[in-house]
């Protein structure tokens, strides 16, 4: 997993997830570490659901974009995976700019152009 930043507040969160368990489950969420201050989380086409077995790639099957001015290429902040049926899952992954492999990751601006929470 990683977050891919355009350098002006946005980051696509990238990786792929994969439910081990019997029933569908839907990833609703993330939250930020606090240290990183205020942030927006956008889930484009509501819920992501995650089928048994059946891997979902981030920014392909599904788009969650982080609003936040403190992601820079090189900071590692935590992140807290939140499903509606399992446990959260808690990790740190790096803040990435649209280079190498990371070049083709389409991260989008908030929808007012603004990323401020308020």
């Amino acid at each position: 997993m990683a977050l891919v930043t355009n350098g002006q507040g946005a980051a696509r969160l990238v990786g792929t997830l994969v439910n081990q368990a019997d029933d569908p489950d839907r990833l609703i969420g993330v939250d930020v570490e606090p240290t990183v201050g205020s942030f927006d989380v956008v889930i484009a086409d509501g819920p992501i659901v995650l089928p048994p077995e059946e891997p979902v790639t981030l920014a392909r099957d599904a788009q969650m974009t982080v609003f936040t001015d403190r992601f820079v290429p090189g900071f590692r902040p935590e992140l807290r995976l939140v499903f509606l049926n399992s446990a959260p899952i808690v990790t740190t992954v790096p803040v990435e700019t649209q280079t190498g492999p990371y070049a083709e990751v389409e991260v989008l601006r908030a929808p007012d152009g603004d990323i401020s929470p308020d």
